[in-house]
């Protein structure tokens, strides 16, 4: 079971890469190195690592699952409150530099009617 689960995610890691880019090679990649890692014994070092990192927060072992359920929703609806937060706060941001430059240039756009209006006044021609 740990091999496939470590297989899927090596997969996904190696379609981020360009060498490995399409599917049929990232599964031959995929499958080269969970194979390499079973051999040496990474894989049963791994599951090793990450059961085992559950005892370091040991109320993981007291919660039942709908506690590790309502948890993770929970840790889900924070993130995504908190993402939309960030969203308005960007676009606010963004607002707030499209008015600047607007701004900027109703001053720019008075400035070069004011040169010109004065070029008209005082007959300077382009020779």
């Amino acid at each position: 079971m740990v091999w496939i689960i470590l297989f899927v995610v090596v997969v996904n890691v190696l379609k981020l890469t360009p060498f490995f880019e399409k599917e049929w090679t990232a599964l031959l990649g995929a499958f080269a190195i969970t194979t390499l890692m079973g051999l040496t014994g990474g894989i049963k070092f791994a599951a090793e690592f990450f059961l085992g990192f559950g005892d370091l927060f040991e109320f993981l072992g007291r919660w039942g699952p709908g506690e590790i359920i309502f948890a993770l929703v929970l840790l889900a609806t924070i993130f995504a409150v908190a993402s939309k937060i960030l969203g308005i706060l960007n676009a606010m941001k963004r607002q707030s530099e499209l008015e600047g430059a607007k701004a900027e240039g109703a001053r720019i756009g008075a400035e070069l009617g004011f040169a010109n209006s004065m070029r008209k006044m005082f007959n300077f021609t382009k020779k």
